[in-house]
């Protein structure tokens, strides 16, 4: 999947990747912690490719830093953030504006992850994140992250226009409101919204550990 992105991304030079996120809490609070909170998700999603793309090209080491530069480079996520707009916004209407927001989108210069689903900071997500700390390459012990935080450090997911004949509706199952997903599982969560297959109710079932979905 990375080695197809990086292949669009050469292909489509104005596209981009990333995911769209909505902040929907402007309290003293969030103001500290929402920098280093997009730092996080920022980092850890391109870790996952990176990593992704390491494990098909392992020898390719000139290859994959350059590949691993554009990455970087056309990552460029969309942060909705305006306290008029969004401020203590429900999903339903997170949803509603995402949707309308995704129809408008250039299918060229957009990768259809973008505008599948999204995610959302509010109160409880500023919580969860308090002490999350971005990827630092060569500093970070990914292994004692993941086995520490995976199931701690975690973000909303809205879906947009969700399927909710294919929803379960059994106690812990997605319900099609939204779904919780470990900040260091966004990048396996990138790969499977790319396609309308699988929906996201088999996706929560499949990948979510303790309510939190981790790939």
């Amino acid at each position: 999947m990375a080695s197809s992105l990086i292949s669009s991304l050469r292909h489509f030079p104005q596209a981009r990747w990333g995911f769209t996120i909505y902040r929907t809490t402007y309290t003293p609070l969030s103001d500290r912690h929402f920098p280093r909170i997009i730092e996080t998700i920022n980092s850890w999603t391109k870790r996952g490719a990176d990593k992704d793309y390491s494990l098909v090209n392992p020898y390719l080491n000139l290859t994959h830093r350059s590949a691993y530069n554009l990455l970087c480079a056309r990552y460029r996520p969309t942060v909705m953030e305006n306290p008029h707009e969004f401020n203590d916004i429900p999903l339903s209407s997170v949803r509603s504006h995402f949707e309308t927001w995704g129809s408008q989108q250039d299918i060229n210069l957009v990768w259809s992850s973008q505008t599948r689903a999204c995610l959302v900071i509010d109160d409880e997500v500023v919580e969860a994140l308090a002490d999350a700390v971005p990827w630092i390459e060569g500093v970070t012990d990914d292994t004692a992250v993941y086995r520490q935080n995976s199931l701690r450090w975690w973000v909303k997911v809205v879906e947009a226009e969700p399927d909710l004949e294919d929803t379960y509706f059994g106690p812990g199952d997605y319900d099609g409101t939204m779904m919780k997903a470990s900040v260091l599982a966004l990048w396996p969560l990138w790969k499977d919204i790319t396609d309308p297959e699988p929906t996201m109710a088999d996706i929560y079932d499949v990948g979510t550990e303790g309510g939190i979905y981790v790939g």
